[in-house]
């Protein structure tokens, strides 16, 4: 299969086409992580791709439900995850991300750096950039699996950075003392 990457995409009308183009990776990849900035595009990429896909219902981020099902017109589900406010990993265990991430079904994972540990090896890691001119810039890049990464048995899991260190590029990741990559709030005292 030729590659389609990089993939930049103009303007919001040039979505649909953008998300036909993908549409032969999910057959590859049960899996897609979406890597991007606050902002990026990945809730609107994933709306356009469950679109092309034949989903009718509304398709929104799933932040504080971190999951929403979708159907496609065959009945099957497509998952889309936000784990933009996960605490920590055993939040996605506790969720059973297990159950979804190797139940053979479509797998949209929005803010996939807070749970690096836990994707499998074989999910393809899609990292939207907003460029300077507000097109937009689809591309993937390859994870190295580590080793010590926990599977679905066991809850043994390396806190936060150091897992995400282990499985995400440097580029990628929150700035340090920003714990896990989201927003910093004070408690009142």
């Amino acid at each position: 299969m030729q590659t389609i990457f990089p993939l930049t995409i103009d303007t919001l009308t040039a979505l649909p086409q953008a998300a036909q183009q993908l549409l032969p990776l999910l057959e590859q990849h049960r899996v897609i992580a979406f890597y991007g900035a606050m902002g990026a595009g990945k809730t609107t990429l994933i709306k356009a791709i469950c679109n092309a896909m034949g989903i009718t219902g509304t398709v929104n981020s799933p932040t504080f439900a971190l999951v929403n099902e979708y159907r496609k017109p065959n009945g099957d589900p497509v998952y889309h995850f936000d784990f933009y406010r996960i605490n920590k990993l055993e939040e996605a265990f506790d969720l059973g991300y297990e159950e979804y991430f190797f139940s053979g079904h479509a797998c949209l994972v929005e803010w996939p750096e807070l749970i690096a540990p836990l994707l499998p090896a074989d999910a393809l890691h899609l990292h939207i950039n907003v460029n300077n001119d507000g097109t937009r810039t689809l591309n993937t890049f390859p994870v190295t699996p580590d080793p010590h990464r926990p599977q679905t048995q066991g809850r043994s899991i390396p806190d936060g950075r150091e897992a995400v260190q282990s499985a995400v590029p440097a580029s990628f990741l929150p700035p340090e003392g920003c714990p896990a990559g989201r927003r910093v709030s004070k408690k009142k005292e």
